[in-house]
């Protein structure tokens, strides 16, 4: 559809302007970054529909503010066919002012709350697997309380978590301190601290 309007302009008495091919560049560019995320999701997705039945899927998320309700991005990793596999969903907070530096508040506006995302999305994802995150916690404050700034009940009850804050304390000896740093850091596994699919990755590869 974008080339055909700029043909449409080339062929016509007057020269596009530079705005307009500006506009049209930066449609088709987010068009395919679109496509190629959309192709990526689904190879993701079917990766994770080979993974072995229990198998545990690691959780990470970040907030857009102080208050734990306002989760703005949740990632999930996992491991399927011997390699780490991820994928992460942009949330709306329902209330409060997006301060985090991690995800750009332009990127939100067209997102989801958090129930949505939850229930349409995740739900599914993680109903046969065994859950895992690092202070999970805090974590699942945070799950439940902005799944629960829509008016609704949180929905589950009682979850296994498997913790690796407190496996790391529990199994590696002579560990300095139990922040996720030192422990990826003494298991020698990268991690990029700003990106919670980083964090979800590392995690599932640290369990």
């Amino acid at each position: 559809t974008t080339t055909s309007s700029l043909n449409r302009h080339q062929s016509g008495s007057a020269a596009p302007s530079a705005r307009t091919i500006n506009n049209a560049a930066t449609k088709k560019a987010s068009l395919t970054e679109v496509a190629v995320m959309n192709s990526n999701t689904q190879k993701a997705l079917e990766s994770l529909r080979r993974r072995e039945i229990n198998s545990s899927i690691a959780i990470a998320a970040d907030l857009a503010n102080d208050n734990p309700n306002s989760i703005c991005r949740l990632a999930l990793a996992w491991i399927s066919d011997g390699n780490v596999h991820g994928i992460s969903y942009l949330i709306k907070p329902r209330e409060g002012p997006i301060e985090t530096r991690h995800v750009a508040e332009a990127r939100l506006k067209d997102s989801k709350p958090f129930d949505a995302v939850w229930d349409e999305e995740v739900s599914v994802l993680i109903e046969d697997a065994f859950l895992s995150a690092y202070h999970s916690e805090d974590l699942f404050t945070s799950i439940k309380a902005s799944y629960e700034a829509s008016g609704r009940k949180w929905p589950i009850h009682d979850v296994y978590i498997r913790d690796l804050q407190f496996l790391a304390a529990t199994y590696i000896p002579n560990l300095a301190n139990d922040s996720l740093t030192s422990i990826l850091h003494r298991m020698d596994i990268a991690v990029d601290m700003d990106s919670a699919i980083s964090r979800a990755m590392a995690c599932i590869c640290g369990l």
